[in-house]
């Protein structure tokens, strides 16, 4: 068996118990329930173990969360339907736009990917690199166009009257806050299961992830907060009430920088409206206070799969 097969393998086994735990819940045809499936948390397709076959059409794959190029590891199983579309509709997006900050920001290490305009006259593809002493590195890619040479040439010999500037673009701001909403959706499901994502709410995500260019989500809760310290992981938010749910705290790694992005999830309990429906409202979020929650079995725990429910409850009815 290889790593992949084994991992494959490890994680359709721990999360089917907790579809098995959980499915008693769901009202589905008897031939869903107690028994050892996984669905797909994207699209929650159902695949018994032949599923992890990689020669069949549609399967089961590693994901990594967040994507690999930034920082990420294997952590969850995904169709290879939705994990393919992710690294085109979100990925891609989440990649170019967090060079391109780091590179904006001057931090050293930080490279994009750049079209240089010499002079007034040729472009020409490169990439722009931050290197110490708040020096900048250009490299051009010559072959991108060939034609551009005599014009590099002229600018290395009259370097202090040449002329060149760069044009640098990051990914679609609106898919670049989609992928880590995407991740931060993920990043829940791997800590709580299906106790999480199998509810009304967490359908609006899903429906968003599938439709990256319908406005159905119009805040998606990405928010800047102030960190004391470096923490990670999923925690109850327990104000401002009208958000009560949990917040979800991952970094991105990228030219050996760290970005912390803070992404507000949907709470399970009980309400009329959504997390997004009062963050449309708010004009300012204000301070956030959230908790650790305890780091249980809540996948294979019997006991422990709709623990993400009764947190949201609780936080909601009494604030603590």
């Amino acid at each position: 068996m290889t790593p992949g097969e084994k991992k494959r393998k490890e994680l359709f086994d721990l999360y089917s118990k907790n579809w098995i735990h959980f499915s008693k819940y769901l009202s589905l045809p008897k031939e869903f329930q107690g028994k050892g499936l996984y669905a797909c948390p994207m699209c929650l397709t159902l695949f018994d173990e032949t599923g992890l076959d990689q020669s069949k059409e549609r399967r089961l794959t590693l994901e990594d969360v967040p994507p690999k190029k930034l920082g990420g590891k294997p952590l969850i199983l995904t169709c290879n339907t939705c994990n393919n579309q992710s690294g085109t509709k979100y990925d891609s997006h989440l990649l170019n736009q967090t060079r391109a900050e780091n590179f904006l920001r001057r931090k050293e290490g930080g490279q994009k990917e750049v079209v240089i305009q010499i002079n007034n006259k040729s472009k020409i593809k490169g990439i722009a690199k931050n290197l110490p002493n708040d020096t900048l590195g250009i490299h051009f890619i010559n072959k991108s166009n060939p034609m551009a040479q005599p014009d590099i040439d002229h600018l290395f010999k009259n370097w202090n009257s040449g002329q060149f500037k760069l044009d640098i673009k990051g990914g679609n701001p609106k898919l670049f806050n989609i992928a880590k909403l995407r991740i931060a959706y993920l990043l829940a499901f791997a800590k709580f299961g299906y106790g999480y994502i199998m509810n009304w709410q967490t359908q609006i995500i899903r429906s968003q992830l599938s439709n990256p260019n319908d406005a159905i989500i119009e805040h998606l809760g990405i928010v800047k907060l102030n960190f004391e310290e470096d923490i990670s992981g999923i925690f109850l938010v327990k104000h401002p009430k009208n958000i009560v749910g949990f917040l979800a705290l991952f970094d991105l790694m990228e030219s050996g920088h760290k970005s912390k992005v803070a992404v507000l999830l949907p709470g399970l309990h009980k309400t009329d409206e959504t997390l997004y429906d009062e963050l449309k409202r708010s004009s300012e979020i204000g301070k956030i206070d959230f908790s650790n929650i305890r780091d249980l079995d809540y996948l294979t725990d019997e006991s422990l799969c709709i623990a993400p429910i009764k947190f949201s409850e609780m936080a909601y009815s009494t604030g603590i």
